[in-house]
C-alpha cells in the first residue's frame, strides 16, 4: 500500500470520532496513532516524527492551537502538514491562524470521513511531489 509509510498523528478527544478516524486512515494503509488530549498528542510528536497531524481545535489539557504552536517550534514539524477541525470554525479567526501557524485546512465540524482523507491524502501527495 502506497500510504503504509505515512504516520498520522490525531488529537482527537471524542473517543468515537477518534475511532472512526482510525479505522478509515488505516483501511487506506496509514500507520495512525491517536491521542486524546493535545498535552498527549505533543508528548507523541517529541518522541516520535509523524508526516501530517490531524487536531481538534477544543481538547483537555492543550488546545489544537496550543498543540500546534508547540509543534511549529520543532525544527522536525516546520513543514509537516497541520489540518485543523473545529466546530467554532466562525469564532476562530481561520486566516490569521493559517498565516501564523502554516494550517494547511482548518476544516468546519461535521465532516465526513471521506473528506478528510481525500485532504489526507492530498496534503501528502504534495509533499512528495517534487517542485516544477
Amino acid at each position: 500500500m502506497p500510504n503504509a509509510s505515512k504516520r498520522v498523528l490525531v488529537a482527537e478527544d471524542n473517543f468515537g470520532l477518534a475511532h472512526v478516524l482510525q479505522y478509515n486512515l488505516e483501511e487506506k494503509g496509514f500507520n495512525v496513532t491517536v491521542a486524546h488530549d493535545g498535552k498527549e498528542a505533543l508528548e507523541f510528536a517529541r518522541r516520535e516524527q509523524f508526516d501530517i497531524v490531524l487536531t481538534d481545535h477544543e481538547m483537555p489539557k492543550m488546545t489544537g492551537v496550543e498543540l500546534c504552536t508547540h509543534l511549529r517550534e520543532m525544527p522536525e514539524y516546520a513543514k509537516t502538514p497541520l489540518v485543523m477541525v473545529t466546530a467554532r470554525e466562525i469564532e476562530l479567526d481561520c486566516d490569521d491562524l493559517t498565516a501564523r501557524l502554516g494550517f494547511d485546512a482548518i476544516l468546519p465540524k461535521p465532516y465526513s470521513p471521506d473528506q478528510l482523507l481525500k485532504m489526507v491524502e492530498k496534503l501528502l501527495a504534495e509533499e512528495v511531489a517534487p517542485s516544477p
